[in-house]
C-alpha cells in the first residue's frame, strides 16, 4: 500500500506532439483533472499524485468511542485515467516505504502505564486504520505486552494525565506523563470603552466585553529509555491529541504549544526527560 507522505509516480505516455490530460478518482468520484506536455515528440512523463491524493486522506478517531473503531478515511483508492493506486495516511519522514496491510502502526514513547489509562493496537487494513483499546489489568509492577511492546504496570497517583496521539504511521499511540503536571489558564480578552454615567463610580466605562479562557498544562513525562524517546516526534508535531485526565477519566481534545523540544539525558543511566505543553482545543468563554 503506498503512503501519502512520499512521491506516488504515475507514468503518462504521450503517442504525437499534443497534450494529454489526465483525471484523478477517489473510490469512483472525480476530484482532479489535469493536463500534461511532453518534453518532446512521444515519449512519457511522470506525475507525482501524493500531493492531490493526501488531501482526501485523515483519521477520525475523535468520532470513536474511547478512540476505539475504524478509522476509514485514512485508506482510499485512487485511480488515475483508470490505473488505481491503494493510498494510506503515513507521514513517516525516515524512510520511503510502502506497507503491506496487517502492518501495526504503534511507536510509543513510553515502557510504562497506568491502569486507569487506555492502551492497544493500531493496525492498517484495506478499509482504514483500526483502533483497538482497553484498560489494561495487573498487579503493580507486572510486565505486560501489548502489541509488539512491553510496559510496566506502575501504582496510581493523583493528578496524573495520559495522552493519545496520532504519530506519523497514522496509528494512535500513547504517553503516560508520570512526572509533576502544572495547570495553568491563559485568558485572551476583547476590551471595550463605554459611555457611563460618572456620578456612579461603581459602573463600568473600561470593561472586558469577552474572555476567551484556555486552559493549559505542563506535562512531564518522567525518565524513558533512549530507545523509546527516539519516537518524541510522533508527538511533538502530531495534528492531533487528547489529554485524559486519570483521576476524574476525561478525555479532552489539545494541542501542543512546543514547536521544538529539547533532551535532557542522564549519562548515568541513560534515561530522557521531556517537558511538553499543551492546550485545550476548546476554550471556555466568560462575559
Amino acid at each position: 500500500m503506498h503512503t501519502c507522505g512520499y512521491p506516488i509516480y504515475h507514468t503518462i505516455s504521450f503517442t504525437g506532439e499534443g497534450y494529454t490530460d489526465y483525471t484523478i478518482t477517489l473510490n469512483g468520484a472525480t476530484i482532479y483533472t489535469g493536463r500534461v506536455y511532453p518534453f518532446s515528440s512521444g515519449g512519457s512523463v511522470d506525475i507525482d499524485i501524493s500531493k492531490i491524493c493526501r488531501e482526501y486522506l485523515d483519521t477520525s478517531f475523535e468520532n470513536s468511542p474511547n478512540l476505539n473503531g475504524v478509522s476509514s478515511d485514512a485508506v482510499g483508492i485512487f485511480a488515475v485515467n483508470g490505473t488505481s493506486y491503494q493510498i494510506c495516511y503515513n507521514y513517516n519522514t525516515d524512510y520511503i516505504l510502502d506497507i503491506p496491510t496487517g502492518t501495526v502502526l504503534n511507536e510509543p514513547l513510553t515502557d510504562y502505564v497506568d491502569t486507569r489509562q487506555y492502551i492497544g493496537v493500531s493496525t492498517l487494513t484495506g478499509s482504514g486504520i483500526t483502533a483497538s483499546h482497553t484498560k489494561p489489568s495487573g498487579a503493580i509492577g507486572e510486565t505486560i505486552t501489548i502489541g509488539d511492546y512491553e510496559f510496566e504496570i506502575l501504582p496510581e497517583c493523583n493528578s496524573r494525565y495520559a495522552l493519545y496521539y496520532v504519530n506519523k504511521n497514522g496509528g494512535l499511540d500513547y504517553l503516560i506523563c508520570n512526572g509533576k503536571a502544572i495547570d495553568k489558564y491563559n485568558a485572551k480578552r476583547t476590551d471595550a470603552t463605554l459611555y457611563t454615567d460618572q456620578t456612579n463610580s461603581m459602573l463600568f466605562a473600561n470593561t472586558h466585553t469577552n474572555q476567551y479562557i484556555y486552559k493549559q498544562y505542563e506535562l512531564n513525562t518522567g525518565y524513558i529509555s533512549e530507545d523509546r524517546a527516539q519516537n518524541i516526534d510522533h508527538l511533538i508535531y502530531s495534528p492531533k491529541v487528547w489529554l485524559h485526565n486519570l483521576q476524574d477519566d476525561s478525555i479532552t481534545s489539545c494541542l501542543i504549544n512546543d514547536n521544538n523540544y529539547s533532551v535532557k539525558r542522564f549519562k548515568n543511566n541513560g534515561l530522557i526527560n521531556y517537558t511538553i505543553n499543551v492546550t485545550q482545543s476548546q476554550h471556555f468563554i466568560r462575559k
